[in-house]
């Protein structure tokens, strides 16, 4: 009987120790899950990336759109902004903690990381360029659940060959590109993409409107 005791107090210990090192294992992959590839996938798509960097978030509703602002500074990187454009059932269920996270900004598609969590969104802007974008990246690189939004804008410049160009506020008169006809646009001030069944307007404010029969 007192062998019968013993026996079961080593299995039940035995059983502790396995579910505390499985635990531990599980932790030490979240924690070693950074962005693979990052600088060079940045690279080819003309995008930027920046290693974990503090984001603060605000999410605010303008022309009727979800609009999710993830604000950052990184000496890494010109960006300073990050503005999300969402339809509103989209916008209702995407919330973001403030944190530190890695950026990987790739025109079409933005990855925020948090390894030491493993939290991680992948938002998806679907227009005529996002499979040239696609087929730069390694089979299966976005996590399944990627979230699809109307568009994106990026203020501050994050083109490589403008990087030490000193870049320009939202207020500094920037010019104005895009509009009818273009679903991503360009200035001084923001780069914008957006998805198909809406055009992208860049000026002093940059944003994706909805086509109409005018349009």
């Amino acid at each position: 009987m007192e062998k019968n005791k013993i026996l079961a107090a080593l299995t039940v210990l035995i059983a502790i120790i396995c579910i505390i090192a499985c635990e531990k294992n599980d932790q030490s992959l979240k924690q070693s899950a950074a962005l693979s590839d990052a600088h060079n996938l940045a690279h080819q798509t003309k995008g930027f990336y920046s290693p974990p960097v503090k984001i603060a978030v605000k999410k605010t509703i303008e022309n009727e759109q979800g609009v999710i602002h993830l604000s950052f500074s990184s000496s890494h990187i010109k960006p300073y902004l990050i503005k999300l454009f969402l339809d509103k059932d989209s916008y209702k269920k995407v919330d973001i903690l403030e944190g530190n996270y890695e950026i990987l900004f790739m025109r079409n598609i933005l990855t925020i990381n948090q390894s030491e969590t493993g939290s991680r969104y992948d938002f998806v802007v679907d227009n005529d360029e996002l499979a040239n974008i696609k087929a730069i990246l390694p089979k299966d690189y976005l996590v399944p659940g990627s979230i699809d939004v109307i568009g994106m804008s990026v203020f501050g410049l994050h083109s490589s060959s403008l990087r030490d160009s000193p870049g320009l506020s939202p207020d500094e008169g920037c010019a104005i590109a895009g509009g009818p006809g273009s679903t991503s646009c360009s200035n001084a001030c923001c780069s914008t993409s957006c998805e198909t069944g809406y055009y992208a307007y860049c000026g002093n404010t940059c944003s994706c409107e909805k086509k109409t029969k005018s349009n």
